[in-house]
């Protein structure tokens, strides 16, 4: 097993690479998807996550679970937690992803709802987003997550170009993070946050379903199903998946699938009528639907 490795110093060098790097370009999502070729240790991020969390998170009872996530915007964590999830492992093979959740985090128990917003929204102004950092910096307890962001906004202009998305509509991002649909809600996962503790557990799923000892209540795998091009190879990762590491009863999201794109269920039929596979389509969105593929063990 490849074990990453976190260290303030030589990420945040390889952030400055990032940002440095002519692939890194301040254009539309799906003009960078066009040209994309694939996950590495430090790729770009989104401020928060693109899929209707609220929607399809009610198809599943979070109160006292244990939940494996992927992190990509760290909103599937944090609104696992807000549901009353006791037990959060997260991976993801973007190293930058699990500072950004720490991130989030440690604004979560310095900001008000309102300066949350603020302090993520592409539109503010970098000296604005300065003086909240300011506020987060002095609660971060983790040696490691506060050298990486002190030397980020030792050089804040660095801080917009970690980011692919530039333009946030934030009455989408209300409607899609739970945690976020209001004050309430917000001061609502202030208080959980408190008593769950974020373990990460590595980067490559092929290679966790291998070495984790443990069995969840809920796993979410986002879309990275649609980063696997090898047919057979996909088919025998979920298949452990389901098998390893899925408590009875429990239920694991392997496919956000948005409209237009391509559909998982033709790529891996066989696997879908095998595990009676089902697609929830987006009922709050009327206009081009996104939709969630659930498998219940």
């Amino acid at each position: 097993m490849n074990e990453i490795i976190f260290n303030a110093k030589e990420d945040f060098q390889k952030a400055i690479k990032l940002v440095n790097s002519t692939k890194v370009m301040l254009i539309e999502e799906d003009a960078f998807f066009e040209n994309f070729e694939g996950f590495t240790e430090m790729t770009q991020l989104f401020r928060f996550t693109n899929e209707n969390l609220s929607e399809y998170y009610e198809l599943f009872d979070f109160e006292n679970k244990s939940v494996l996530t992927v992190i990509g915007a760290g909103d599937q964590a944090l609104s696992a937690i807000y549901k009353g999830a006791k037990k959060i492992d997260v991976f993801d093979i973007n190293k930058l992803s699990y500072y950004f959740l720490l991130l989030k985090k440690y604004a979560l128990n310095s900001l008000s709802y309102e300066e949350y917003l603020n302090f993520f929204n592409p539109i503010t102004k970098l000296s604005n987003v300065e003086l909240l950092y300011k506020k987060i910096s002095p609660n971060i307890d983790d040696e490691i997550i506060k050298e990486f962001w002190d030397r980020i906004f030792n050089n804040s202009y660095m801080f917009y170009f970690l980011f692919l998305d530039t333009n946030v509509s934030m009455n989408r991002v209300k409607r899609n993070v739970p945690y976020l649909e209001n004050e309430q809600a917000y001061n609502k996962l202030k208080e959980k946050i408190k008593d769950c503790k974020i373990n990460y557990v590595g980067g490559d799923l092929t290679e966790l379903v291998n070495t984790l000892n443990e069995k969840y209540d809920y796993i979410n795998l986002s879309n990275i199903i649609d980063y696997i091009e090898d047919k057979d190879s996909a088919k025998k990762l979920y298949t452990n998946i389901f098998n390893n590491l899925l408590n009875q009863n429990g239920m694991c999201m392997l496919e956000y699938e948005w409209y237009l794109y391509a559909c998982c269920n033709d790529y891996l039929g066989e696997l879908f009528i095998k595990y009676q596979i089902e697609k929830h389509t987006m009922k709050s969105e009327e206009v081009r639907p996104s939709s969630a593929y659930i498998y219940k063990k």
